[in-house]
């Protein structure tokens, strides 16, 4: 588990804000392009707003959405390369072929690494 900062927004009814503290981790990444980062988290305990705290991240789940992110765009790629050859004879229609296929990879990528960013994001927890 990952260990991360963050500052209190806002506590009310049950759910807390959190802006994360970048860590010289995020700084490398890019994914956010430098913009704050928000969670919001289901905490029976009270904060304050400006309150310093810690965060619990699952690591497994975050590596997994770099996958999710990278290999379906790559894979219906090359199937759609693969697909395009067996069915046309032009080039120009294999290479359409296999674009329409990575560009479905790409949806496909989306929603899929949006899911499991989503319930990774319910297995934040408030350390202290």
């Amino acid at each position: 588990m990952k260990i991360e900062e963050g500052i209190v927004e806002e506590a009310k009814g049950g759910k807390v804000k959190v802006r994360l503290v970048r860590s010289p981790y995020c700084e490398r990444c890019g994914i956010c392009k430098g913009g704050a980062q928000v969670l919001e988290i289901e905490e029976r305990r009270e904060f304050k707003v400006g309150e310093r705290i810690k965060l619990g991240i699952p690591e497994g789940r975050f590596a997994l959405v770099s996958v999710a992110s990278f290999l379906p765009p790559l894979l219906f790629l090359m199937v759609g390369a693969c697909v395009g050859e067996k069915i046309f004879t032009s080039q120009r229609f294999s290479l359409l072929t296999a674009f329409i296929f990575f560009l479905i990879g790409l949806g496909i990528a989306f929603i899929l690494s949006r899911v499991i960013l989503k319930r990774a994001l319910k297995k934040v927890k408030i350390l202290e």
